[in-house]
């Protein structure tokens, strides 16, 4: 995917429950060269969504540019956001078929997966979106992560190499927006832990 520009808005109108999803600004899941790409669309999953009485799998990646990554072969370079993200919140705990419940919101990719041993490449974007994340409750036997970032919300494995030679391989975030949790700004003053 490359020189692509998006400006649409992506919503969950009913405010009906979500199963798993993928939701990016360009790309909701994938690996490959992503490459010149901008979103300046907003993305708002709804705060009161009601899962009562429901069993879902509950794992969401959502990103302004790419909502979740594959575990290689992801080379993500020179990409802005200017849009606002707004994840998903719910009214009432609910179960999760895959038991932990996993919330991952940032400002360019959701979740970056790095399991594997060829690390994904992330380099030259900026994020100048708000990115927040409504409150999300699990059952009380639950854990529920909710993880929010300006660059990227999650990444599972192994950090990324910054580079080989005079190549760069990853590096090179701005993040300019504001990172908001439950409506509250995080700063280096607020760390929060919900379980």
């Amino acid at each position: 995917v490359e020189h692509v520009l998006t400006n649409s808005t992506i919503t969950n109108p009913d405010n009906g429950a979500i199963g798993e999803a993928y939701i990016g600004g360009v790309v909701g899941y994938g690996n490959g060269l992503i490459n010149k790409v901008a979103n300046l669309g907003n993305i708002n999953l709804g705060s009161n969504l009601s899962f009562a009485g429901l069993t879902v799998n509950a794992q969401y990646q959502i990103g302004g540019i790419l909502g979740g990554s594959s575990e290689s072969g992801l080379t993500l370079k020179d990409a802005i956001n200017e849009g606002n993200i707004t994840g998903l919140g719910t009214t009432a705990a609910f179960t999760s078929n895959l038991g932990n419940i996993e919330v991952a919101i940032g400002g360019i990719i959701g979740q970056l997966n790095n399991s594997t041993s060829t690390n994904n490449s992330v380099y030259l974007v900026t994020n100048d979106g708000t990115i927040s994340s409504n409150r999300f409750d699990g059952a009380a036997s639950q854990l529920c992560s909710v993880y929010v970032s300006g660059i990227i919300g999650n990444v599972i494995g192994k950090s990324g190499e910054l580079g080989s030679g005079s190549q760069v391989l990853n590096g090179q975030y701005e993040n300019n927006g504001l990172i908001k949790y439950d409506g509250e700004i995080i700063d280096d003053d607020k760390i929060f832990y919900e379980r």
